[in-house]
């Protein structure tokens, strides 16, 4: 539907190409790595080659995903060969490596030019495999120059308008996890003026005064 609507020349917002990008898990982290962003080690494949690559790649505990999904969705994190063979979720895989010292998750939300971070507890520390939710979700803040120049390479790689950025902290920095164009800005005061603006711009409109709901509606001002 969408690249229908792009053929007739209809307004877009996330091209069709940038959101096939970040479809193929496999050909985003490639992508990323021929870039130079930095990245959590990956491995691609069934679980049999996965597991022997990790296993001599002193690679685990990974975090096994389908290759056609995001960071929580089918995924689990695993500490060894035997768990990795026994997990349930669909082939083939992308499996990250957890490097050591990520305690935490650094999502980076953008619309645009314009970055928020919000950084997360993770569950990385658990020994128990399951999905790698966050277990505590501090405020939003604006991103350091530092977070925006990653959110705007990643952003520019695969041309997209709107976006987040998943990342694993480390002491090293934030290495980059998962990248999705279809996000939600719950709790980030302004975005969905932002977004909204970002529409009306796109249609050559005059921005028509908007305030936002507590997730992500519109509506006119009183």
């Amino acid at each position: 539907m969408l690249g229908l609507a792009e053929a007739r020349g209809l307004i877009t917002i996330n091209r069709r190409a940038a959101m096939a990008a970040m479809h193929n898990k496999a050909d985003m982290v490639g992508k990323l790595v021929a870039a130079g962003i930095p990245t959590v080690p990956a491995f691609i494949g069934l679980s049999g080659t996965l597991a022997r690559a990790c296993s001599e790649a002193q690679a685990f505990p990974v975090l096994v995903r389908y290759m056609f999904g995001d960071a929580g969705a089918r995924a689990c994190v695993v500490w060894t060969a035997d768990e990795m063979a026994a997990s349930k979720v669909p082939q083939p895989w992308l499996a990250q490596s957890v490097v050591e010292g990520a305690r935490h998750v650094l999502k980076l939300y953008g619309i645009g030019s314009q970055v928020w971070s919000v950084r997360n507890e993770a569950r990385f520390g658990d020994t128990q495999p399951g999905p790698p939710h966050p277990i505590l979700r501090l405020p939003p803040q604006s991103a350091t120059r530092a977070q925006r120049n990653l959110a705007h390479r990643c952003r520019d790689l695969f041309g997209l308008d709107t976006y987040a950025i998943t990342c694993i902290e480390t002491p090293e920095g934030p290495l980059v996890l998962d990248i999705d164009d279809i996000t939600d800005y719950a709790g980030i005061e302004g975005a969905a003026e932002l977004l909204a603006s970002m529409i009306l711009r796109r249609s050559g409109r005059e921005r028509a005064p908007l305030r936002a709901n507590a997730r992500f509606g519109l509506g006119p001002t009183a």
